[in-house]
């Protein structure tokens, strides 16, 4: 039997419906002790100190840039295939996205490209780890350290992917996760 999966609309584990009423009529929708306790086990699931939910990947990604307090017309790279939100919430904050084109064998950002397309306007560089691939981070980390650049991962399509024994959204400065929820995004740091 083949079975579609719904692009938009929430998705969840079955008998997770109730958990979350529960957890509303506790008081602790939001920010109550259930959400601190999944940002606490994230965290530490994948190795960092910190872990935030948001409503979205792109709001995730959005409250990052505004923390990062880049100047304003900065450039940020983000490779030629991402998800159209994310760059437009980097413009819609006043930077300048520049997009890198892909590894055709990885369709992750090409690290070689990636260094000669910086400039020194670049502020970030945004890796996606695209299709449950991490991206070749060495050669992206080395080339960011080397001109200053802050390092957001773009985890969203591969949570638990790991990359030399580390899992993605362990390398740069900050990076966002989708957890299996459309509507559960979490940003570590």
């Amino acid at each position: 039997m083949i079975r579609t999966i719904a692009r938009y609309g929430a998705r969840h584990v079955s008998g997770s419906m109730l958990a979350a009423l529960k957890a509303v009529f506790r008081g602790d929708g939001l920010r109550g002790s259930s959400i601190q306790e999944f940002e606490k086990q994230f965290a530490a699931y994948h190795g960092m100190q910190h872990a935030l939910s948001a409503s979205y990947g792109r709001m995730a990604f959005y409250y990052t840039l505004k923390a990062l307090d880049l100047p304003r017309d900065s450039e940020i790279i983000f490779p030629a295939l991402t998800f159209w939100a994310v760059p437009e919430m980097a413009r819609a904050l006043g930077f300048r996205p520049k997009f890198v084109d892909i590894d055709p064998g990885t369709f992750n950002l090409d690290p070689a490209k990636f260094d000669v397309a910086i400039t020194p306007d670049t502020r970030a560089v945004v890796p996606t780890h695209l299709y449950g691939q991490p991206c070749d981070m060495d050669p992206i980390m080395a080339s960011a350290r080397a001109h200053g650049l802050v390092v957001v991962e773009d985890c969203a399509h591969a949570l638990g992917a790991t990359y030399k024994g580390r899992k993605v959204g362990a390398f740069g400065d900050a990076a966002f996760l989708r957890s299996t929820s459309h509507r559960s995004s979490v940003i570590t740091i």
